[in-house]
C-alpha cells in the first residue's frame, strides 16, 4: 500500500511543480511585456 501511495503521489507533485514553474514563467513574461509596452509608450511620446 505504501509503495503504491508514494508512486501515485509522485506524478501529482511533479505536476504541481510544473504548474508552479509555468505560472512563474507566465508572470515573468507578463511583467516583461508590460515593461516593453511602457518603454514603447515613452518612445512614442
Amino acid at each position: 500500500m505504501n509503495i503504491i501511495n508514494s508512486h501515485s503521489l509522485f506524478p501529482i507533485s511533479f505536476l504541481i511543480k510544473k504548474l508552479i514553474y509555468y505560472t512563474l514563467k507566465r508572470k515573468r513574461f507578463l511583467i516583461y511585456h508590460k515593461k516593453i509596452k511602457s518603454l514603447t509608450k515613452r518612445l512614442k511620446t
